[in-house]
């Protein structure tokens, strides 16, 4: 049963107040940020070394115009979707 629309508001309300004070606490606020773009650098670093350590061939298999056996089914079957 959802709470009612007051109730809400009032709730909404505190979370915004908590935030805007937590917000001014500027090392906090600092190390935070810092540690959420560590965290996506991390996962970028993470998705380009295995996309490179992938093996070759099926590596080159995504990229449109190469020989793969989906692009040959589709190519047979006169598909317009095409790589």
């Amino acid at each position: 049963m959802p709470i009612p629309i007051p109730d809400a508001v009032d709730e909404a309300g505190a979370l915004a107040r908590t935030k805007a004070t937590q917000a001014r606490n500027l090392p906090r606020y600092a190390i935070a940020s810092m540690l959420a773009g560590a965290y996506v650098g991390v996962a970028v670093v993470l998705l380009i070394r295995a996309r490179s350590r992938a093996p070759r061939q099926r590596r080159r298999a995504t990229f449109p115009g190469t020989r793969s056996p989906a692009c040959w089914r589709a190519r047979t079957s006169a598909s317009p979707w095409c790589c």
